[in-house]
Formats: C-alpha cells, sequence, structure tokens
C-alpha cells in the first residue's frame, strides 16, 4: 500500500467549524442579529472554510466529517457545490451545552456519536433493492461507506487554519511512524519587518496609515527534544529532514504564550536525560492535531464542561502526562494512565509482551515500572522560509482575516504579474522573470485561487472609477471611487469621491461621499456617513459611522 492510500484510509479528517477564541463576531453577527457562519465568511473570493477543505481534497482525501452547529444548511449548501467530489458527513453539534456555548470538544463527541450512528444504520440496512423494484444498490458505494462508519484515528482541524502549499501526507505518515498518540501542527513565521528593522531610523514622507498590516501570531511555549530515537528507528533510518522540509520533535510543553501562569517546570533529571531539550516562545499552535482514536474518546468524556476545549486544555494536559513520575522517597510512581484518569491502550507493536522502559522513555530508574509509558505526544513544526512557497494562517480573529486578505491580494497580483510578463520574454529569447524570493512564501496561498475576479488596473470612464489590485464582486453601484489592494462585496454602494484602501467591504455596506476607508473591515449592511474617514476599524454588520474612527471597534 503506498503512503497516499494508507495516509487518505487510516485517518479520518473532521473540521471544527466554531472553534474557542475565534473572535471573528464584528464580522459574523451583524447588529440586527444576523449571524453568518465563521466557515462562510467570505476571504476575497473564496470562503474561510474552502480554503481548510481544498488542501485534504488536493491531496486525496476522498470524505471529510464537518463538525457545524445544527440547522448550518448554508454551509452544506455551499460545501455541496464547492465540493462535488468530495464525500461530505455533516456532523451536527448543539450550540449550547447545560446552558453554555459548546466548545470543541462537544464537537468531538458529536463526531463520534454521529460515527456510531453511522455504524448501527448499516447494520440496520433493509434487503438490496431487486432492478424491478427500483435501481440496484451499489454495492462498491455501500462497502466505502460501512468503512467510513469505522472507528478511527483523526485530523482535528479548525475551519480558521488555512495550509497553503503544506504537503499532508507525509504530516499522517510521520504520525504513524514516530508511534504518536498525539501530533501537533506548529508554524514558526520569518520575524516581522519591524522586529528586523534597528530602531531610531528615520521615516520620510507622510503617515504609513494606509499600508498593509503585517500578519500577527498568537504564539505558544513549546519545549521539544531535537531528537527521537525511535521515531528514527520506525522511519527506517535517522530522520533528517529536507532543505525546508518540516522538523518532528518530542513534545514536552505547550502553552498559549498569552498565558500568565504558563510556566515550565523541569526537574534536573528529566533534563538530563535529555541533553537536546529545547525551549522555544516563537512558533504558532495550528489547531491541527492528529490523534488515535482512544484520544477522541478521552476529548469526548470532557465534552459539556465548558472550561474544556482541545487545544487550551485537553492537549497541553497530554503533553504534561505521557511521562511515569516517580516519588523515590515513598518508592511509589504516578502512569500516565493514572494522570490523565483514562486507561491508555497499548500501543500495537508492544500488544502481548512486556516492553523496556528503556525503549520508549529515559533510562530505567529503580522504581520504573516495567511497562513502557504508551502515551507519545509530537509536535511538526513547519519553518517559513522565504524562498519557499509553503505558509501557515489561522485566521481567528478580525486582525489576521484583514492582514491574511491583504497578503492574498499581494501575492495574487504578483503571481498576475508573472503570467502577464511571461509571455512576452518569450518573444525576445529571454527566461520570464524570476519571482522575488521575498514574496515566495506569501504567493503560496494566492496560487490556490483563480485569478478572478482580482483587478489589477482598470478605469471606468462612465463611472470615473478607479480600481487597483482588488477584488471587486460587483461595480454597478461604484461612482467615482478609488479602490487600492481591497475586497469589495456584492452590493457594495461607493458615493462620489469615496476612497478605500486596503480594507475589506463585505456585502451591502453603504459608503457615503468623500469618506476615506483604510485598513479596515465594513461588516455586512455597514453605513459610513458622507465626509467620514474610517482607519485601522472593525466596523460590525449594521452599524453606522457617523463621525471619523480610528483604531477603534464599532458596534
Amino acid at each position: 500500500m503506498s503512503i497516499e492510500t494508507a495516509a487518505t484510509s487510516l485517518v479520518d479528517v473532521v473540521v471544527l467549524t466554531e472553534m474557542e477564541r475565534m473572535n471573528l463576531s464584528q464580522l459574523c453577527v451583524s447588529s440586527a442579529k444576523e449571524v453568518v457562519p465563521p466557515g462562510l465568511l467570505p476571504l476575497c473570493n473564496r470562503p474561510l472554510i474552502w480554503y481548510s477543505l481544498h488542501p485534504w481534497v488536493e491531496a486525496g482525501f476522498p470524505y471529510v466529517f464537518v463538525c457545524a452547529v445544527e440547522g448550518n444548511h448554508a454551509l452544506s449548501e455551499y460545501l455541496r457545490q464547492a465540493f462535488p467530489q468530495l464525500r461530505i458527513h455533516y456532523v451536527p453539534v448543539p450550540a449550547y451545552v447545560k446552558g453554555e456555548r459548546s466548545t470543541s470538544c462537544d464537537a468531538v463527541r458529536a463526531y463520534l456519536n454521529y460515527k456510531q450512528q453511522l455504524r448501527l444504520r448499516d447494520d440496520d440496512e433493509p434487503e438490496p433493492l431487486t432492478p424491478a423494484a427500483g435501481v440496484p444498490r451499489d454495492k462498491l458505494r455501500e462497502e466505502r461507506a460501512a468503512l467510513e462508519a469505522e472507528p478511527r484515528d483523526a485530523v482535528l482541524v479548525g475551519c480558521e487554519t488555512v495550509l497553503a502549499g503544506v504537503p499532508l501526507l507525509p504530516l499522517v505518515d510521520r504520525f504513524y511512524s514516530s508511534l504518536a498518540s498525539v501530533t501537533a501542527l506548529l508554524f514558526r513565521p520569518l520575524p516581522r519587518k519591524e522586529e528586523k528593522k534597528a530602531a531610531g531610523g528615520k521615516r520620510h514622507g507622510p503617515p504609513q496609515a494606509a499600508e498593509p498590516l503585517p500578519v500577527a501570531h498568537s504564539f505558544s511555549c513549546t519545549a521539544y527534544e531535537e531528537d527521537d530515537v525511535i521515531a528514527d528507528m520506525t522511519a527506517g533510518a535517522r530522520a533528517v529532514p529536507a532543505a525546508g522540509g518540516p522538523l518532528h520533535h518530542r513534545l514536552h510543553f505547550l502553552e498559549r504564550l498569552e498565558e500568565s501562569d504558563a510556566k515550565v517546570g523541569v526537574t534536573m533529571a528529566f533534563a538530563a536525560r535529555r541533553p537536546n531539550l529545547t525551549f522555544a516562545a516563537d512558533t504558532v499552535d495550528m489547531r491541527l492535531y492528529v490523534v488515535r482514536h482512544w484520544v477522541l474518546q478521552l476529548i469526548a468524556e470532557t465534552a459539556g464542561d465548558p472550561d474544556e476545549s482541545v487545544e487550551d486544555t485537553v492537549i497541553p494536559r497530554l503533553v504534561r502526562s505521557q511521562h511515569t513520575t516517580v516519588n523515590v522517597r515513598v518508592h511509589a510512581s504516578q502512569t500516565p494512565d493514572e494522570r490523565i484518569g483514562f486507561a491508555i491502550p497499548p500501543y500495537w507493536m508492544y500488544t502481548g509482551h512486556q516492553s523496556s522502559v528503556d525503549s520508549l522513555n529515559a533510562a530505567r530508574g529503580t522504581v520504573l515500572p516495567p511497562r513502557a509509558d504508551s502515551l507519545r505526544v509530537f509536535a511538526t513544526i513547519y519553518e517559513e522560509r522565504a524562498d519557499l512557497p509553503c505558509k501557515l494562517y489561522r485566521v481567528d480573529s478580525c486582525e489576521a482575516y484583514l492582514a491574511v486578505t491583504q497578503e492574498l491580494l499581494e501575492g495574487k497580483a504578483r503571481l498576475m504579474e508573472l503570467d502577464a510578463a511571461a509571455p512576452r520574454a518569450s518573444t525576445v529569447g529571454t527566461d520570464a522573470p524570476a519571482e522575488d524570493e521575498a514574496l515566495r512564501s506569501r504567493s503560496a496561498l494566492a496560487a490556490s485561487v483563480p485569478h478572478n475576479p482580482l483587478t489589477l488596473t482598470a478605469k471606468e470612464g462612465d463611472q470615473r472609477l478607479h480600481i487597483v489590485t482588488s477584488y471587486v464582486s460587483d461595480a454597478s453601484e461604484l461612482f467615482n471611487a478609488n479602490v487600492t489592494k481591497s475586497v469589495i462585496g456584492p452590493g457594495v454602494v461607493l458615493a462620489e469621491g469615496a476612497t478605500v484602501r486596503n480594507s475589506v467591504l463585505l456585502a451591502n455596506v453603504v459608503v457615503g461621499a468623500k469618506c476615506k476607508i483604510e485598513n479596515s473591515v465594513l461588516g455586512k449592511g455597514a453605513i459610513v456617513k458622507d465626509g467620514q474617514t474610517v482607519r485601522r476599524s472593525f466596523v460590525r454588520g449594521g452599524c453606522s459611522v457617523n463621525d471619523d474612527v480610528s483604531n477603534a471597534v464599532v458596534e
């Protein structure tokens, strides 16, 4: 069996459409209480969930499970049209559990219950229809459906996770070759431009209020080993990633950097057994976890508690609990099973006989139990390189939404310019211009999106409309306006003399005469009165802006 076939057959892809910490309420909820599912929030000319699902479709995964709030018919209808070749299972998740908003743990429990219902339905299937009674049943399709109902390991991924140029099949393959219980996907972005420049430099010209915003990341504190003997042995050789390839590490600590109580406590004995232990605070947890089926069951047991979530509590707890702790004074030990309160099944390689602690842990101690710990947590880290078309995003805030949109526009414009220049260069016997290496990582996402309806430069004479590097869904209501590096949704009205730069205007926004919109997002149906300026702000859908606003949230 090839890696491609094995990877797509061993795991379920489970998309969680409403994760914790998705601070997009200004864009998804209007003042009239009209709610847009986060997955349908447009990112340029595609909804957000398209960017989440597209890499898995390209990798050859034949089906996915989409966990969405009950009654989300608009999402299911869009996915049916956008991915007709993909078998999509819609898992209904209650919006509230015990009076509290449902969490990612509730979504995982709903997914397991859905799988159980699939198995029960397969067991109770009626006899096949005869040709005389109707269309004969598709045996192969029924067999595939039965296999999809079987308990499997899973990839849990949030719909706000955007993977551009990431090879997914090696990620799954490495999960199995390292005997991991959990593998978390992390991303190490390049330092921002402000961090590279020396402080104190003089800035010439007017303030750069309309310059695109850089993508800001929510970093995590991590502690990981540079080498893992077992992972190298099971892979057949010492695992040395190719140039620009991911790094696979045994993970010992994972907490959000912003958490004030995130403290790494390591004993001298623990550190002595792991000389290659590395501490870092420059990686981003991408909310993508490849997990064993028993981990899914553990997550489901925590459902119903509003304080429990996959990212914030369950995964960090598993990371901290994967080693047996020893109290030498009283000759007692506490195994991972006891620390998490769950019976961890032994890995299949060690079923039927005892395995030494030396194999999966560190050196044997006087009190360590004879059986090796079966809980192993890893991290696969992708490092951004300017010369490689690979980058990861988390669109979980209004700031991230705007910054990713601007980066997508920039990358798409660059790719379109290269495509336009290639034929001209070939006519004079020269090669097409090489893409600027500094833009390759930022062009990875743009390469997956169709060119249209991006407009590089256009001037509409009758309307005196000037559009540069923008997505414009409908220009019929744009009069004597200037639109630069922006996204204009359907039904938007721009009155005489309006200027929009580096901004996103969702559907049915009305901008008055001589208004200036810069580095801002206006929600569906928002209204900006004549002559007002909106800079670096977010306007909730349906709200009205009557005065100039800057660095604000209008609700």
